[in-house]
């Protein structure tokens, strides 16, 4: 991994004729994204995502349906010394960062199949996308048993992000399940993050429409929940009076 990030610095500080107009580098294969989006998309909130919320959400729901090829940039946008296993590796980054990125897209773009195109990525093999799948599935108003099982995942990342997409249903049931998981001291991670995600069930969404009265009901559960807890764990304790000042 170390390797990898330091093959994706330098890929951002190839000199400027790498990505520049003479044609020498395509830009991207169909669309025109520019390939050094991908190429820093080492991170959970992929930049991928900030190119994709320009561009009609057509291009994320056939991300999302299998067609990520069609939108990674043109092989000669890599440094020229790179072996074909690093290239490789870093094209694995740059898929990863384009289905995260459309997972989230369609999901803040409210497309009516969000829900749909986020499941099928539930149970990829890469835990990093489960997880921002689980998140993105939430906000897109998937089943709250589906992310209730999710939250039990092998992984800590998907249970993390099935935590925080339960909380984006905003919903009283996911209040009360979230409220379950806290109490769980089995998993001190997972208290934590339930904690947050029944912070963000008691807010409304960002530029979001959305019913005063429910959300109203929705925050007044929550903070009856959140002031009825009493963890043991420092950290726990911590989070919970982090969430309760938010509130406030």
């Amino acid at each position: 991994m170390q390797r990898l990030t330091v093959i994706g610095l330098f890929a951002l500080t190839l000199a400027p004729a790498a990505f520049g107009d003479e044609g020498t580098v395509s830009a991207v294969a169909i669309q025109g994204i520019d390939p050094r989006i991908y190429l820093r998309a080492l991170r959970p909130e992929p930049r991928a995502l900030l190119e994709l919320k320009r561009l009609p959400v057509d291009h994320s729901v056939a991300i999302l349906e299998g067609h990520a090829e069609r939108y990674l940039a043109d092989l000669r946008a890599y440094p020229r010394d790179l072996a074909p296993v690093e290239i490789e590796l870093l094209r694995e980054d740059e898929t990863r960062a384009l289905v995260e990125g459309a997972l989230a897209a369609v999901a803040a773009k409210r497309h009516p199949r969000a829900a749909a195109l986020i499941e099928r990525w539930l149970d990829h093999d890469d835990a990093r996308v489960r997880a921002a799948a689980a998140e993105r599935f939430g906000e897109a108003g998937g089943s709250l048993k589906v992310l209730r099982e999710l939250a039990d995942d092998v992984d800590p990342r998907v249970r993390a992000g099935a935590c925080l997409g339960i909380g984006k249903l905003r919903s009283e049931a996911a209040v009360d399940v979230l409220a379950q998981l806290v109490r769980d001291e089995r998993d001190v991670e997972r208290q934590v993050v339930a904690l947050r995600g029944i912070g963000l069930a008691a807010t409304p969404p960002p530029g979001g429409a959305v019913d005063a009265a429910v959300q109203q009901a929705v925050a007044s559960k929550a903070r009856l929940a959140l002031v009825v807890l009493e963890p043991e764990n420092p950290a726990v304790r911590a989070a919970l009076d982090e969430v309760l000042g938010r509130l406030k």
